[in-house]
């Protein structure tokens, strides 16, 4: 009967922790990280404010621009994880008074001798070296001295062909393996599985940014630049986009006569990390993906 009673309570021990855990990990995939960005103003006065929170509220990250200023804060149940601003500015260096330069003066003046006595004596040094070197060589016989070097111009000649002939074989061979694995490469991706494997992470990715993108735009922004002409093409790329995101919601209008920009928006989402993670295993467990994989790595 002890030990059933030992047993059942161990039992109820290891139910409750794996209840914990999968707690644990159900909160983390199912609870959405929030996002929210907003700004206004105009030219050098606008300022915006972002924030994310995740598992509601305990943990968060808020980051303000305002005043040519960019701080930021991260905060865990509360408590005020990091702080600081982005942007510091420059240390000057406080300039030397009179007594500093008093100071310093003589003793720049004392290295300076002391250098120029280590000088000196190093090239006395040198000075003995080299007579010892040529009464060396000049006791050497000249005979003695031409045999060698006809022998090193020898060596040196039977090298260099060495040399060049095994250049040219490891290019000759390089020159191979590159065609080789070039070949394969343009097998690879004209092959119908890469195709497939390619439109599935097409596919997922596609999921993946429409769940990121947020789910709430709205606002006004006014901008222009020097040239007319840079102004219109990036007026035409992020008026696609805005109106695809925001459906009409965020409005944007072109300045070509004026140069400055103007801001007052706002735009809201959530990401699930369930979402994420599933997208991803869609991916990893594709019987294509993961062929091309392995002949990938095997070309490697």
């Amino acid at each position: 009967m002890i030990i059933l009673t030992i047993l059942k309570i161990i039992g109820i021990v290891l139910a409750c922790i794996v209840g914990l855990v999968l707690l644990l990990v159900l909160l983390v995939l199912l609870v959405p990280i929030r996002y929210r960005f907003s700004g206004e103003g105009m030219n050098a006065d606008i300022v915006a404010d972002g924030k994310a929170s995740w598992l509601f509220g305990l943990i968060s990250a808020s980051i303000q621009y305002a005043e040519k200023k960019l701080l930021y804060r991260v905060r865990i149940a509360g408590i005020s994880l990091k702080k600081g601003d982005l942007l510091h500015p420059e240390k000057t260096r406080p300039e030397e008074t009179d007594l500093d330069s008093q100071i310093l003066k003589p003793q720049e003046d004392k290295k300076a001798e002391k250098a120029v006595e280590y000088n000196t004596a190093e090239q006395t040094q040198e000075a003995v070296s080299v007579q010892t070197e040529e009464i060396i060589e000049a006791a050497v016989p000249e005979e003695q001295n031409k045999t060698e070097t006809k022998t090193e111009q020898n060596k040196e000649k039977e090298d260099l062909s060495d040399r060049i002939e095994r250049f040219f074989e490891r290019l000759s061979e390089k020159y191979e393996g590159l065609i080789n694995k070039l070949e394969q490469t343009e097998a690879v991706l004209t092959s119908k599985v890469t195709a497939r494997a390619i439109k599935k992470v097409k596919e997922q990715l596609f999921h993946i940014l429409n769940h990121i993108k947020p789910k709430k735009i709205a606002g006004n922004i006014n901008f222009g630049l020097e040239d007319p002409a840079n102004t219109a093409i990036i007026y035409g790329t992020i008026d696609i986009l805005a109106i695809a995101m925001s459906e009409g919601k965020l409005i944007i209008t072109p300045e070509f006569y004026q140069k400055g920009i103007s801001l007052d928006m706002v735009m809201q989402g959530r990401i699930l990390l369930g979402y994420l993670l599933v997208c991803a295993l869609r991916v990893f467990f594709n019987k294509d993906v993961r062929r091309v994989v392995r002949v990938v790595r095997r070309m490697i």
